[in-house]
């Protein structure tokens, strides 16, 4: 993987793909929902189960690409990034409510029918000279033991509503499933193998 960010030197200046008919603009620093794949494929299953009216959170938003399908379904979205340049992407990428902060921290009194994470899901951390090379690590690498997932897991239950479901994207490039790093309660709910990477969308038992 440093090998091909190294590569991919693309990354490092604003650039603009098409997801789903629309125009995203994707700043340095900020995942690619199309080269990186899991991005577009994430957000058709999201919002294949987006509602009108449905509240949904869109955790690690990046460029809004999950957000963006939600909203065009009719739900109410919020998202959530870390960084400053995926905030402001997302909306200018036509997010309505985007929180700058660390996972559920900025909306830690709401909840949602919906939460969707495609998380950093790469064990370690990369680092370099530059903001955008550090803000792209950060969007890849969740630590050595994947310690942002598992916060996530943990502070998850309470930002759900009564009957609420939480989505998280998965590659079988991490170095373990969500089965095994969050426990048995984790269930895949769809699967999908794009070119030498399988993508799989993980869900927790109600």
């Amino acid at each position: 993987m440093r090998d091909r960010l190294t590569a991919w030197l693309g990354l490092l200046r604003t650039r603009r793909v098409e997801v789903d008919g629309q125009t995203l603009v994707v700043p340095p620093g900020v995942q690619d929902p199309v080269l990186f794949r899991s991005g577009s494929w994430f957000s058709a299953i999201v919002a294949a189960r987006a509602r009108p009216g449905m509240r949904v959170l869109d955790l690690g938003c990046g460029t809004g690409v999950v957000g963006l399908a939600c909203q065009r379904a009719g739900a109410r979205v919020v998202a959530v990034d870390v960084e400053p340049a995926a905030v402001a992407a997302a909306r200018e990428n036509g997010l309505d409510d985007v929180c700058q902060g660390d996972l559920f921290g900025p909306i830690a009194d709401q909840r949602f029918d919906l939460v969707a994470f495609n998380p950093p899901y790469l064990a370690g951390s990369i680092g370099g000279r530059g903001a955008a090379r550090r803000a792209l690590g950060r969007s890849l690498y969740g630590g050595p033991g994947l310690e942002v997932v598992r916060r996530f897991a943990q502070d998850l239950p309470a930002a759900l509503a009564e009957g609420g479901q939480a989505l998280m994207c998965w590659s079988d490039r991490a170095p373990e499933t969500p089965a095994a790093l969050l426990g048995p309660a984790w269930r895949i709910v769809a699967e999908e193998r794009l070119a030498d990477e399988v993508l799989t969308v993980w869900s927790p038992a109600q």
